[in-house]
This record gives structure tokens, C-alpha cells and sequence, in this order.
């Protein structure tokens, strides 16, 4: 009797076992899945992006594709009603992009001006430099929004607008210029009178790119903790995104976070390589918000 007993109990024990096991293995993939989900979509030879584009309830196609030849950038849309779609290339850049491994494309989706249709955002490069392009579903065929050549994008909603605000930026020398957009019915305007409190962090942000690029101490440590200095690579910054921003009750924004790209030099040559920088308000001086990094990390 006192052997059976202690056989059921043993079975009990490795059944407990194996659950735990399948338990830890699936935090594990789904812990796996959201730090993907956090990385930007590198693009190499061939991609394909599942979303609900025109709000129909059906998932759709964004396939990119790659010219073996001139590693240009082919960008087309497979509808769920089986449309198809080719996205063309502004008239003035001419071209979606080139494939290289330190710089690969990178697409997002977003509803940008709030009509339940999304926008499709490409980040890229050419010869040239950075190419940045957003396209719209508009009366069965896909339209430009906006094209340039920018490096940053960031979509905003802010608690004082019932409109989405648009941010298209781009380096200029040390410094970061920052364009805001009200996104509506389709459209993108300027924002006429900049609105005080959405600095969002852009010289904290040129501080941590020329630190990335040159290595710079003095003024970079002013607005990071030394300890996550040792998390930063050499490289040459290539675009970014803003992905998440937190206000306060006032609708100043508290904290930012942006996905940083970067080009470093790896053994088997260039290679992309993707920073979380999330930043903190600091301090307000005469109206003109400060912002320290808080946290660091690689996501590649």
C-alpha cells in the first residue's frame, strides 16, 4: 500500500514537471515575440507585412521585394478582396530605396490622420541619402503624402488635439530640425505656431547621435548616466522613430522613447544596429523643456 501511494505521488511530480517546463518555454517565446515586435522591420531580399490597411476587417499584403541587379527597393500591395496594388516612388527622388545590410528599409503602419485607413511609412535610403515616403489608400489606388528627405518620423497624440501631429525631422550638422504636421483628411499641414512644449527631446537626442558617432564625453554626460555609456557602439546614425510618448497633466510631454539606427562595423563588414533611448524630463527653463536619458538599450 505504502508503495502504491508513493508511485502516484511520483507520477504527480512529473507531471507537475513537464507543465512547469511548458510553462517557462512559453514565457520565454512570448518574452521573445514582444522584444521582436519592439525592433523596426529590417527589410532584406524579401519581406512581407500582414495589416488590416483599408479597415475592412480582412488582413493585408505590404510584399517588398528586392532587384537582384541594382538592389532597388520594389514595394506592392495584395489586398485581401485580391486587388493588387504598386506603391510608385516620388517623381523628384525617384525611387523607394536600396537595399544595403547597414541600412536596410524600414516600413510602419499607421492610421495617421484618423479616417479608420492606415498610412504606409518608409524609411530608407538611396545614393543620395535618407529617403522618407508616406502613402495613403485613397478612391482604390495608393496616393503620396509626403516624401523627403528626412530621418526621423514620429507620430503623435497629444491629449490637448483631437488631431494626430506628425513629426518629420532631419539632421543638420550637430543639430536636429524637427517639422510638425497636423494630420487631416488625408492631408498634412504645417503647424504654424509651434507649439512650445514639444521640443520632444530633440537636442538630447543630436547629443546622443554625435556621441554614437564621435565619442564626445563632455557635453554627452550631462544628460545621461555614465553606466549606460558602456552599451554604446561607434557608428554613423542613419534615421530614427519616435515610438512612444507620456504626458503630464499640463500635456507636456514627460517621457519619450525613440528607436535610433545605427551603421557599425562588424567582422563580415557594415551592419545595422538599433538603439531604445528613452528619455525623461529634467528641468523647464524659460519655457524650454530639458530631457535626460534614462535607459539604453540595444534591440537589434
Amino acid at each position: 500500500m505504502k508503495l502504491r501511494i508513493y508511485v502516484i505521488k511520483k507520477k504527480h511530480l512529473i507531471w507537475a514537471a513537464i507543465i512547469l517546463a511548458i510553462i517557462i518555454i512559453a514565457s520565454v517565446i512570448i518574452a521573445t515575440r514582444k522584444g521582436t515586435n519592439e525592433t523596426l522591420n529590417h527589410i532584406g531580399s524579401q519581406y512581407t507585412i500582414k495589416d488590416d490597411i483599408n479597415n475592412d476587417g480582412k488582413i493585408d499584403s505590404i510584399v517588398i521585394n528586392v532587384d537582384e541587379k541594382t538592389k532597388e527597393y520594389n514595394l506592392s500591395i495584395a489586398m485581401s478582396d485580391g486587388k493588387g496594388y504598386i506603391i510608385e516612388a516620388d517623381k523628384t527622388i525617384k525611387t523607394l530605396g536600396y537595399y544595403s545590410p547597414d541600412w536596410p528599409m524600414h516600413v510602419t503602419v499607421d492610421d495617421i490622420d484618423r479616417d479608420k485607413v492606415k498610412e504606409i511609412i518608409i524609411q530608407s535610403k538611396d545614393k543620395t541619402g535618407p529617403v522618407l515616403s508616406i502613402f495613403r489608400f485613397n478612391n482604390d489606388k495608393f496616393e503620396k503624402m509626403a516624401s523627403g528627405r528626412y530621418q526621423v518620423y514620429g507620430l503623435i497624440t497629444h491629449p490637448a488635439s483631437s488631431n494626430n501631429f506628425v513629426v518629420l525631422g532631419s539632421r543638420n550638422n550637430s543639430s536636429m530640425n524637427f517639422n510638425l504636421f497636423i494630420a487631416k483628411e488625408g492631408k498634412l499641414t504645417p503647424v504654424l505656431s509651434t507649439l512650445n512644449n514639444l521640443s520632444l527631446g530633440k537636442d538630447t537626442i543630436a547629443s546622443f547621435i554625435e556621441y554614437v558617432e564621435k565619442k564626445e564625453v563632455e557635453a554627452f554626460n550631462q544628460i545621461i548616466d555614465n553606466k549606460l555609456t558602456s552599451t554604446i557602439q561607434n557608428g554613423n546614425f542613419e534615421d530614427a522613430k519616435i515610438t512612444d510618448i507620456k504626458y503630464n497633466k499640463d500635456g507636456m510631454p514627460t517621457d519619450i522613447t525613440y528607436l535610433v539606427r545605427t551603421s557599425v562595423q562588424s567582422n563580415s563588414g557594415n551592419e545595422a544596429l538599433v538603439y531604445k533611448v528613452q528619455m525623461s524630463l529634467s528641468k523647464v527653463e524659460d519655457k524650454l523643456p530639458k530631457y535626460t536619458i534614462t535607459d539604453l538599450n540595444i534591440i537589434k
